[in-house]
């Protein structure tokens, strides 16, 4: 009997077509038994266990994706790690990465690469904008993104008592460190005493024409009663 299968063997293995008979590799196995006398391994087998491959890596790359996905988000919308109030400066022209090494460095933030990608993914990564920011402590860091891409701003404030002289209020304005520019001597009575708000990076001249615009505009509403 043994003698006939392996005729049979040698018979389909030098069959000139031998895919039709479905087979590509055809076995047997010494010392046979009465549960295993030969294997056949068909094409159709080998599709099917590829087929489950692909099947459980499409699975298993999901089931990842979902996980970065959910530890992403639970970061990103997660209370902040810093214990105080944090200030700090976006300079003009800082990338999107810039940033995030900024926030890090202030302790703002602790994971800036999920910074980056939630920012991207959002659509925000381009909106963010110049100038300096105080960041509450704890604050999340969807918060952070939020405060930077409405570019709510540290907002300063400088008094201008009544009764100074347009050379006291130049002195001012040059020992506040904050404003940048020359400031140009206004005549005397063009400045309106008022406490007035301006920005990191303010130009000092600038501030002096808001200051004489409110003059003017206050002496035109008195003489219109």
């Amino acid at each position: 009997f043994e003698n006939q299968l392996r005729l049979l063997v040698a018979a389909i293995n030098e069959a000139e077509e031998p895919q039709k008979l479905g087979l590509t590799k055809f076995k047997f196995h010494l010392p046979f038994n009465d549960h295993d006398l030969f294997q056949v391994e068909t094409e159709d087998g080998e599709m099917k266990r590829a087929a489950l491959f692909l099947l459980i890596l499409v699975l298993f790359v999901s089931a990842s994706a979902a996980t970065l996905y959910y530890w992403g988000y639970r970061t990103f919308n997660a209370p902040g790690k810093s214990g105080q109030a944090v200030r700090m400066v976006v300079p003009r022209g800082a990338s999107l990465r810039r940033i995030s090494e900024l926030l890090y460095e202030a302790r703002a933030i602790d994971r800036p690469r999920v910074f980056v990608m939630a920012a991207r993914l959002l659509g925000e990564g381009r909106a963010i904008k110049a100038g300096e920011y105080d960041f509450a402590a704890g604050a999340s860091q969807r918060a952070i993104l939020n405060t930077l891409t409405l570019g709510r701003t540290v907002q300063r404030h400088i008094t201008i008592s009544e009764g100074l002289s347009v050379g006291d209020v130049l002195a001012l304005l040059n020992n506040t460190t904050a404003l940048h520019g020359a400031a140009s001597l206004p005549r005397e009575g063009s400045l309106l005493p008022e406490t007035y708000r301006f920005k990191l990076g303010d130009d000092r001249n600038a501030l002096i024409r808001r200051m004489t615009k409110s003059m003017n505009e206050a002496v035109s509403s008195l003489w219109s009663k």
